[in-house]
């Protein structure tokens, strides 16, 4: 399969095909795969089918047996989003949706109504995980990983100050 890559890096290889899905967030089909060297496992990746660019049929059979939980269990982040969950404006129901496909643990606390969720994601979906949780805006915050609260941070950081840009650009007219 050859393809380009969300970064427009032309990349190609032989691959393992073990699942594809469609998005209908994203409106796009991915595969889950394996890429193989010298008829081997290498490593495990997911490829946009709207940027495949060519496919040749090696003639060949994938004999070794694999396990998508293997699969899944591989690409899965070492260490849960934590979050924090309020109810205000639906935030636990609309949470819940949004992120219905995760594995999750959630704790509710009697007395605040608040919910802690552990939420575990695939490594590579990170950026897209923590730009969903950012839309839920003061209906939640992250408590955990510290990278992860981090990130949240800048991205925040950079909104408020092209924000403060808008603002003074709208004064000055």
């Amino acid at each position: 399969i050859e393809f380009v890559s969300g970064h427009g890096k032309r990349m190609g290889g032989k691959f393992v095909l073990l699942k594809m899905e469609y998005s209908p967030k994203n409106d796009k089909f991915r595969v889950y795969c394996y890429l193989l060297r010298n008829d081997r496992i290498k490593s495990s990746g997911i490829i946009n089918i709207g940027r495949i660019t060519n496919i040749i049929d090696t003639g060949r059979v994938f004999r070794t047996p694999v396990s998508m939980d293997e699969y899944f269990s591989s690409r899965k982040c070492s260490s849960p989003a934590v979050i924090k969950v309020t109810n205000e404006r639906n935030g636990v129901e609309r949470f819940m949706l949004e992120f219905a496909s995760y594995e999750k643990h959630t704790v509710r606390d009697l007395e605040t109504g608040e919910y802690t969720v552990e939420l575990w994601y695939d490594t590579q979906d990170e950026t897209e995980v923590l730009i969903q949780l950012l839309s839920f805006g003061p209906v939640i915050e992250i408590l955990g990983p510290q990278n992860l609260r981090k990130q949240a941070a800048i991205r925040i950081k950079k909104q408020a100050e092209l924000l403060g840009k808008y603002r003074e650009e709208e004064d000055d007219e």
